[in-house]
């Protein structure tokens, strides 16, 4: 059996797009599988990218506190020479305390729509849909045009490495343990036999049938053994 099995759909609710896959088709992990339409969301993107570069504002308080700084220092020798008031000093030092607190405002600013841009980049995201593993595209449910709310697109199973799911008898249960050697014969023809370990064993037993469970992990890179076989276990240390 396939070794994971998802029904990929979509986060948000949406019309999709397209849908770029069709069953039997094999997929990697974070391959695009759909898309939904995002012609808000785009544009959301652009709107908010070009105020997330833009630091005028923050250029132009920056100016202003580097003036406002450069007249109170010039005029601060003049207020001990008594030629400038000192409560027009006062007035110019508030100017330059009040310019630096626009800076402050400015920079917060920017700073909120380089997060703005990053929210409304993963809103666009949300509308991508994308495999979460490799494997083999098994069912397409919707296909573009289609509504989707909280239905599956597309189905995938994880056919690389595959599992083996055996129900044992309890005579075994001291043999057959993680570890254990065992020899894979599938009844599908020109499939070979294969060697693999069990990787997981039950330590709970099925009362009315007296068994346990164990599962056996077969590497299958090649795709060569196909997904839901039928096949026999021969446990190595069960026959010594």
């Amino acid at each position: 059996m396939a070794s994971d099995r998802v029904e990929i759909g979509s986060q948000v609710p949406g019309v999709i797009e397209q849908v770029m896959v069709e069953r039997g088709d094999k997929v990697e992990a974070g391959q695009v599988v759909a898309q939904l339409r995002a012609d808000l969301e785009r544009v959301a993107v652009d709107l908010a990218s070009a105020k997330a570069s833009n630091d005028t504002a923050v250029r132009a308080r920056q100016a202003k506190v580097a003036f406002a700084k450069r007249k109170l220092d010039r005029n601060v020798e003049l207020a001990a020479n008594h030629v400038v008031s000192a409560n027009d000093l006062d007035s110019m030092r508030t100017d330059y305390d009040i310019a630096q607190r626009e800076v402050e405002a400015a920079v917060a600013a920017h700073n909120e729509a380089q997060i703005e841009l990053r929210k409304v980049k993963v809103d666009l995201e949300m509308r991508t849909i994308r495999s979460p593993f490799p494997g083999i595209i098994t069912e397409r449910k919707l296909t573009a045009g289609a509504l989707v709310r909280d239905q599956p697109i597309v189905v995938i199973q994880r056919i690389d490495p595959l599992f083996v799911e055996v129900s044992l008898p309890v005579s075994l249960m001291n043999a057959v343990k993680p570890g254990t050697k065992a020899r894979i014969d599938f009844d599908t023809p020109g499939v070979a036999s294969v060697e693999a370990e069990v990787t997981l064993s039950d330590i709970v037993i099925d009362a009315p049938s007296d068994t346990f469970g164990a599962r056996i992990v077969l590497p299958n890179p090649s795709g060569a053994i196909p997904a839901g076989s039928k096949c026999r276990a021969e446990f190595l240390a069960a026959q010594r």
